[in-house]
């Protein structure tokens, strides 16, 4: 049925505004179904039907220490019990489908000498099991050389559109590189390891090769397979046991064919929104991921000693990758503790998804009373109180001023050094001379920040305004606040509380009683929770070309996606005040021509997005049709149109 409402949306559109009542059962049906698919969505849960093609590079260390025993409680060498887990691992990748996705190569890790590729980048892959069980135990342990050997051998036998990664087993750490001696000296070890690191970084860049790493036994160097692992966009595992071991290879072989996400959550000290050098991560923070079109949660993780995270095996599509805040904690980037999104594509491996946080000082506020000064000739007392977020006065603060330097009349004559007992600091602010012609300015208070404050300012306008005339304005929108609908406005109980826009343009046209405008402009309306409505308003004088008599005239409102309102007569005297009795707009008018029709209901069914994906939806259109100003276009926004068409067009 969804189907056939989107193939013919246009007749159907014609039909809704002729039997306005017959199609709320039609919204109803629509959303049933978008939400039985929806929970069948949700049961069947992330699932990848087949994987990505995936050319893998098996490096296998048969190092001398490979022939102890796998554990305490088991005397099996460690080689023979890696080399069951390696060959399980390529029955598995086998087997994903008829012919074979993936190809695989091998190549020893050991001394430089004896580390060479044992079989070229192959889809037979029985080949490479017959390979890995004629492996014997020898040598030292050189991972670069493993790793460089096998990037040799990759490079020409490579397939153009497929997924590269690096499988990668060693016991032990880097003891050798190329071209070094065998020797486990620290400063030896600290080269080997950082020879070994930059090898896999240059495959990661040269391939964009993510590497797999697995420390296997009681001697392996857990940092420097965590580093090659998380600076690849791999995942690093440890395996203490076989059995682990297998569970492991077995992991791997159902996730590499599919895409990974990785990132780091680091404590973001001067809040610049980068890590620094000596920033570092932060360890045990949550991570979930995220899908972008139902915002189902599909995974989550925590940060490792690090502060890196990691999400394996994931399908390809839109996702979002959202933290966890800890309690005293802000999320500096992304800013307003936004997610990160990720589109996985051919299963690739997308990395650096970051997260920089900061341990949050006491909040602030900074309050100037009064906040706007009118017609100052003379000096006038203004007093700041500072809190911290329990309300309580913050004493000892240093507060600062700042005027902008083309204002110069204006002038701060005093000020207190810092906030007193009572969070109070006075200032004495006036103009130096009295304005010949309309001024304005401001002043800007700043209480500095502290280790346990957080700063905080607050403004004071000061403004000198001869013989211009004010307009004061109230508007109540449709199925927001404390507006019903066109059927019923005095019913809001259905109504967004809390729309995303709250603030709004309204433009204003006037017009003498012949019917000639003699005066448009546009003001900022703001939206109050406590009221329900948008109210604002401006002074306007000769600069605005603001030259009525005294007098009746009519006046048109309007504001985007709503039908125009006329007030029939407003008294307006220049000089005074005018508050424009309040309007109540019709909403629906998508495509802001002042008429409901079905071009606004095309719009509509175009953005409907309840359970599944818009048909036809720009973002701009989703702005438009949004009708309550939620963030959705669903059916709340569809039968509050229905309910306002009884009106056709605006005034």
């Amino acid at each position: 049925m969804w189907q056939r409402v989107f193939r013919d949306k246009r007749i159907i559109g014609i039909l809704a505004i002729l039997v306005v009542l017959a199609a709320v059962p039609l919204t109803l049906d629509l959303a049933k179904q978008q939400q039985d698919n929806r929970q069948r969505a949700a049961e069947t849960g992330q699932v990848c039907t087949s994987d990505q093609a995936t050319d893998t590079m098996m490096i296998f260390d048969q190092s001398g220490s490979m022939a102890k025993a796998t554990s305490d409680t088991d005397s099996t060498p460690r080689i023979d019990s890696a080399k069951k887990a390696a060959t399980a691992f390529l029955d598995i990748l086998a087997k994903r489908t008829a012919q074979p996705l993936h190809a695989v190569s091998l190549t020893t890790i050991s001394t430089d000498i004896y580390s060479i590729v044992e079989v070229s980048l192959t889809r037979d892959l029985t080949k490479t099991k017959d390979a890995i069980n004629a492996l014997v135990p020898k040598g030292g342990t050189c991972i670069e050389c493993g790793i460089r050997n096998a990037m040799a051998d990759f490079g020409p036998n490579e397939r153009n559109g497929v997924k590269n990664v690096a499988v990668m087993l060693t016991d032990g750490g880097a003891t050798q590189y190329v071209g070094g001696v065998a020797s486990t000296t620290k400063e030896n070890e600290t080269e080997a390891e950082k020879r070994a690191l930059a090898a896999a970084v240059e495959a990661n860049t040269k391939y964009h090769m993510s590497f797999y790493t697995i420390g296997f036994g009681d001697s392996v160097n857990d940092q420097l397979l965590v580093d090659i692992a998380n600076q690849t966009g791999g995942k690093y595992y440890f395996a203490p046991n076989a059995a682990t071991l297998t569970t492991i290879y077995q992991q791997i072989a159902q996730d590499i064919g599919k895409g990974g996400i990785s990132g780091d959550v680091f404590n973001d000290t001067n809040n610049n929104q980068i890590q620094d050098a000596t920033e570092t991560g932060v360890a045990d923070w949550k991570v979930s991921l995220i899908n972008q079109s139902t915002h189902a949660v599909l995974a989550t993780t925590t940060t490792d000693a690090t502060g890196h995270y990691t999400f394996t095996g994931v399908c390809d599509g839109a996702y979002e990758v959202k933290l966890t805040l800890q309690v005293g904690w802000t999320q500096t980037t992304p800013s307003n503790d936004a997610s990160q999104t990720v589109l996985i594509s051919q299963a690739n491996n997308v990395t650096d998804k970051d997260f920089g946080v900061n341990l949050a000082p006491k909040s602030t506020s900074l309050v100037c009373s009064p906040t706007g000064l009118e017609n100052i000739v003379k000096d006038f007392a203004i007093t700041l109180y500072l809190k911290d977020g329990s309300g309580v006065a913050v004493s000892g603060i240093p507060v600062t001023f700042t005027v902008p330097s083309d204002q110069s009349l204006i002038s701060v004559k005093t000020v207190s050094g810092t906030t007193n007992t009572t969070g109070q600091a006075a200032f004495t602010i006036g103009l130096s001379q009295t304005p010949t012609a309309e001024f304005h300015g401001q002043v800007t208070f700043n209480s500095e920040a502290t280790n346990n404050y957080a700063a905080a300012s607050c403004s004071v306008d000061v403004n000198y305004i001869p013989n211009r005339t004010s307009f004061n304005f109230t508007a109540f929108l449709h199925g927001i606040g404390k507006s019903g609908d066109n059927a019923n406005p005095s019913a809001f109980s259905l109504s967004n509380q809390q729309p995303q826009s709250t603030i709004r343009n309204l433009n204003f046209e006037i017009f003498d009683e012949d019917g000639n405008k003699k005066f448009s402009n546009t003001v900022g309306i703001t939206y109050a929770s406590s009221t329900g409505n948008y109210a604002g308003g401006n002074s306007f004088g000769p600069q605005e070309n603001f030259n009525l008599t005294a007098g009746a005239y009519t006046m048109r409102l309007i504001t985007s996606e709503h039908l125009a309102k006329r007030i029939p007569i407003i008294q307006i005297i220049p000089g005074n005040t005018i508050t424009v009795p309040a309007v109540s707009f019709v909403a629906g008018d998508a495509d802001n021509n002042n008429a409901l029709n079905v071009l606004d209901y095309d719009l509509i069914i175009g953005c409907y997005s309840d359970f599944e994906a818009p048909v036809s939806c720009t973002t701009d259109s989703k702005t438009r049709t949004d009708l309550n100003d939620d963030g959705s276009v669903n059916q709340t926004d569809y039968n509050l149109f229905l309910r306002e068409l009884s009106v056709q067009n605006g005034d």
